[in-house]
This record gives C-alpha cells, structure tokens and sequence, in this order.
C-alpha cells in the first residue's frame, strides 16, 4: 500500500523536529551553573500628560477665577499646584483651585500644575496667571521733569499701574499754549500702558509755553478700578517751556536752578549759542538774578548783574536779548569780549529800577543795544 508507507516516511522527521524543538527550550529556561536566573523586564510607567483650563479674567477685582486641571495617560498619586515660588498645594480630586478676586490678597499670581507619578513628576505646558488688584490707578509724577525740556519731550502724565486702552475716550487731555490757545494733540498710551503722553500733531516752534491736563476722570487700570477720584488740580496739570534744544541735560554747578527765565541766542547764524537768564535757588542770593552763556562746551556764568550795594529791591522777570557783533554786560563800562551784546531787561518790585535801566511795569519788548 503505497500511501501509507509515503505517511511513515513523513512522520519520523517530524517527530524528531519536535523532540528536538522542546530540548532546546528545556535548554534555554535553565541557567548555566554560577549564573543568575533572568529577571522579566518591566513595563515602563505610564506618561501622564496634564493640561489646565482656567475661568475668569486675568485681571480680576470682583467675582471668582478658577483653574481646573485635568490628568491623562494614568492615575497620578497626588496633583499639586505650585504658587509664586511657595510650598506645593496637594489639589483633590476633581483638581480645581477658586480664587475670590473680593476677599483674596492683591497682587499677581502664578499657578503650575503638576501630576506626581510613581517615579516621575509630569508638569503643564505652561503657568496660568492672574492679577487680583482692586486698588485704584493714580498719578504718580508727570513728565518731563524739567521746566525747560527738549522739543522731543513730550508733556505726560505717568501712572502707577497699566490703564486699560479701551477706557480712554476721544479726548482725555487738554493742551493749550502760553496764550491760552488750543494745541491740537493726540493723547498716546507708553511703556505698557503706565505713560498716557500728549504728542502735538504738528512739530513744535520753540519758544512756546504748554500746559497740559487730565480732563477724563473715568479712565480705568486693566482690573476695572477707576481712577482716584481725588486728584489736586496740581497733579492734574502739567507745564513745560519749549526753547530751541534738541538735546537737554539737567543742570550742574553754577547753573542747579530750579527755573530758567529767560533765553536768548547770541553769535552770528549759523554759530549761535544760547544765553540763559536764571534763578539761582543753592546761592545765599537766590533772588539775584544771573545769566550764564553757553560757550560750545559748558556754561559760563557772567559777572554778577548788580552791585550789592544796589539790590535794595529784588528784580523780577528778567529777559535777556542777544545781538550784534561784541559781548557787554550793562552797568560794566569797557567790558568788550567777541560774541554778541548781551542785554538784560527786568523789572524791580513797584518802582524804577535802578540796575540795566529797568523800568516797572516790564516792557515786554526788550531794548536794543546801541
């Protein structure tokens, strides 16, 4: 029977593969003499992946903030919150934290969440953040700080704290000239929304005298806090003197005052230097006034104005006119320096002046050397 004998034929190799196949793996499972048994690898912990979703403003006076956190990938041991650089909050199950913007201490907040694994931390993206403020924005100083700034100085008004944008209306400020006329401007939010600046829509022509001032009173921080409500009128209001200086530094030496009062530019155009008469508010004779001179490098003050003897009365509203070919100071006879003739022009306390040939009222038109 031939079919049988072709099965037999088959059938001892492959009893042989098999008895061989579960040798083999009898020979594998066991461990060479002095070697120790393998040890099962271990399936790697779970990724945990954490995302957070907050609820409410990110500047808040009033009503709740939330922020929820959820976990995914596994159970994580604990969730905790880490806040402004403290001690880990341990947030329960369902891992939200309610901030109540009326009754929770001010200032601003950041909030990281965090899964703890068996072996390793998982962290959010990113820090959620929110400002609790109910305090009401103020002034805290107005610019610039000198009397007499450059033309590109613009007058401001510097805040304590970010003003909210959409709070600012058409026209907020007023800007008028020395004669009271209107300046047209442009009322200009800066450095993160704490300058409020009022930016002249046409280019400035020195001299001239602006005031500035506040006029809304219902501007607003980013929190919706309106503004102090009880402002002077002086930190309201702001002035500046514009002379024909591009670059302005504070003054030192002779000339730390604390108000120019009068300007003139002496020399020949195109070389002309400024002449300046002040006030000298560190000098034992601060109702004296001075005039000092600009010679390209520093301030030369002049001689002083009037003898001792002759400052029975103080001088006021001094005004100083430059021209000509020589420098002379009035009152000094054969005092001749290259440069232009310097005049002094002022006005005594009711009566005719005894120095310069002032006389009272003051002239607003300066005489002219001869």
């Amino acid at each position: 029977m031939p079919p049988r004998s072709t099965r037999v034929r088959w059938a001892i190799p492959l009893l042989y593969l098999a008895l061989g196949t579960a040798a083999c793996d009898t020979l594998k499972s066991e461990p060479k003499p002095g070697q120790p048994p393998p040890i099962d690898e271990e399936e790697p912990p779970p990724e945990l992946r954490v995302t957070v979703r907050t609820e409410g403003p990110e500047f808040c006076r009033e009503g709740q903030w939330t922020l929820s956190v959820t976990v995914e990938g596994g159970t994580p041991e604990r969730v905790e919150l880490l806040t402004n650089e403290q001690a880990p909050m341990t947030l329960e199950a369902p891992y939200r934290h309610v901030i109540d913007c009326a009754t929770h201490a001010e200032g601003r907040f950041s909030f990281l969440a965090r899964a703890v694994g068996e072996e390793q931390n998982f962290e959010a993206e990113e820090a959620s953040v929110v400002a609790v403020d109910r305090t009401a924005p103020t002034i805290v100083s107005r610019r610039p700080l000198l009397s007499h700034p450059s033309v590109s100085a613009p007058l401001a008004f510097v805040f304590s704290e970010p003003l909210l944008p959409g709070s600012i209306q058409a026209s907020p400020t007023q800007l008028r000239d020395q004669d009271g006329f209107s300046v047209a401007h442009q009322a200009v939010l800066r450095e993160d929304g704490t300058v409020l600046e009022l930016v002249p829509s046409s280019p400035l022509r020195p001299p001239v005298t602006l005031h500035a001032e506040l006029l809304q009173r219902t501007l607003t921080d980013r929190a919706g806090n309106l503004l102090e409500p009880n402002l002077t009128v002086y930190t309201r209001t702001h002035s500046a003197t514009y002379w024909p200086f591009s670059r302005v530094t504070e003054h030192e030496g002779p000339l730390n005052t604390y108000y120019p009062v009068s300007l003139a530019l002496g020399g020949v155009f195109p070389r002309t230097m400024p002449v300046v008469g002040f006030a000298n508010l560190y000098s034992p004779e601060s109702d004296e006034p001075s005039v000092a001179r600009w010679d390209g490098h520093t301030w030369q003050q002049l001689p002083p104005l009037r003898a001792a003897t002759e400052r029975t009365r103080p001088a006021q509203n001094l005004q100083v006119a430059a021209h000509g070919e020589s420098t002379s100071r009035p009152g000094s006879s054969g005092m001749k320096k290259p440069g232009s003739t310097i005049s002094m022009w002022c006005a005594t306390s009711g009566r005719t002046g005894n120095a310069w040939g002032c006389p009272t009222p003051l002239n607003p038109t300066p005489p002219r050397s001869r």
